[in-house]
């Protein structure tokens, strides 16, 4: 893998040490692949026709005009996660309401894998909430069993469905893939939806299923797929994938998410990850994970912006909440930099975040403030705060109103 790896000019240097040495090299040894030298090698591995042949790309961060691309094969390793996780069967009748948005492979991901259950697919994709009372009916009339859909979406289905008195007494199976846990869109099906059972896929864009797990397991917790190799370093997940028909080699990836390796309750003896959330600027807003300095760098382009920061608000719950703080330059009226403006401006011009905020609007806050609370600077540029809780700025800039 080392060999292969350093074939890529991005990273030959990196590996060039290791490549040196006659005897053999623990995994341990090798330096964990950053975000951006990954997408470097990307970058140049779509430069040679070799390696595009049967990829599909998808979107692994960045923006709208600078997309990041992830790398994965054709059928995105369904086959593999078939042998080991089958929650459909040929009698199923699957809706997918993954959003079938520019880059965004999950949809098609989960209609390779339906099909090769031998389940009929109704590709759908993103409802707004006004028309999910429609199609709910739509779904139950054509004899829908499961849904295939993020995690927010199916809380915000439950959420619908016991406003309006709906029952959903054919909602058997709910299909969940997230770079986190699931835990509070369980405890909500469970609640309200007792015969339906969520089975869950924990994913990265870089390397595509990592983990697995069924109704009999904690929501948090995934079994490990025999091509992926979890560490767990300082808590953090680094994944290296070793299927011999990956597109891309990678070592030791970090994917951002925090955990421990456990025992999970249902018995089975695969290697198995317990999930505690995301590390450093790494965010997961309404299902969407992407990196947080992202948006910051978006807004600090801006002329107007001096600075900025974005944080989680409620984090996990029904009132989740986008904040993005800025400091105008001195010239700049703040009452002219309204939500509007950045949700075209910014929002619109991030490639996971700008149809997430579209689905709620008012999921998204933009306040402008004269200074920044607890704001640091690395190398001079403006850096995040990600907090739980809204910060002083936020209410020093109401009361200055």
């Amino acid at each position: 893998m080392l060999h292969t790896a350093a074939t890529t000019p991005s990273l030959r240097g990196k590996y060039a040490q290791l490549l040196g040495l006659s005897r053999p090299v623990d995994l341990s040894e090798v330096p964990v692949l950053t975000q951006e030298e990954y997408h470097e090698t990307v970058r140049q591995l779509l430069e040679n026709p070799k390696h595009r042949q049967g990829a599909i790309l998808s979107a692994g961060g960045g923006t709208l005009t600078h997309p990041e691309l992830s790398m994965l094969p054709d059928d995105m390793f369904a086959p593999q996660l078939l042998a080991r996780w089958k929650p459909l069967d040929s009698g199923d009748v699957v809706a997918n309401l993954f959003p079938a948005g520019r880059l965004q492979s999950a949809f098609h991901f989960f209609n390779v894998y339906a099909a090769l259950c031998g389940a009929t697919t109704v590709p759908i994709g993103h409802l707004n909430d006004d028309e999910l009372g429609q199609w709910l009916d739509f779904l139950e009339n054509r004899g829908v069993t499961a849904l295939a859909a993020p995690s927010a979406v199916i809380a915000r289905v439950v959420r619908m469905a016991v406003a309006s008195g709906r029952l959903l007494p054919w909602l058997r199976k709910i299909l969940l893939s997230s770079s986190g846990d699931v835990t509070g869109t369980a405890e909500l099906v469970g609640l309200h939806l007792p015969k339906a059972k969520i089975w869950a896929l924990y994913c990265s864009p870089a390397s595509g299923p990592i983990g697995h797990n069924t109704p009999d397991c904690p929501a948090d917790t995934f079994h490990v797929l025999p091509h992926q190799y979890v560490e767990i370093e300082d808590e953090r997940l680094i994944v290296t994938n070793t299927h011999t028909e990956s597109t891309f080699p990678l070592l030791r990836f970090q994917t951002g998410g925090l955990g421990e390796l456990v025992e999970c309750t249902c018995g089975r003896p695969e290697p198995t990850v317990r999930l505690r959330g995301q590390s450093g600027a790494a965010l997961t807003f309404r299902s969407r994970t992407f990196a947080a300095e992202e948006l910051v760098a978006l807004a600090c382009a801006e002329a107007e912006v001096a600075e900025a920061q974005a944080m989680l608000v409620n984090q996990g719950t029904a009132e989740e909440q986008l904040c993005l703080t800025v400091r105008l330059h001195h010239d700049v009226p703040a009452d002219q930099y309204t939500c509007g403006w950045i949700r075209s401006q910014i929002l619109g011009n991030h490639l996971t975040l700008r149809g997430a905020v579209d689905e709620a609007p008012d999921s998204f806050e933009v306040i402008a403030v004269e200074r920044l609370s607890g704001a640091s600077m690395v190398g001079g540029a403006p850096t995040l705060v990600i907090a739980e809780q809204a910060p002083d700025a936020l209410f020093e800039y109401e009361e200055a109103s």
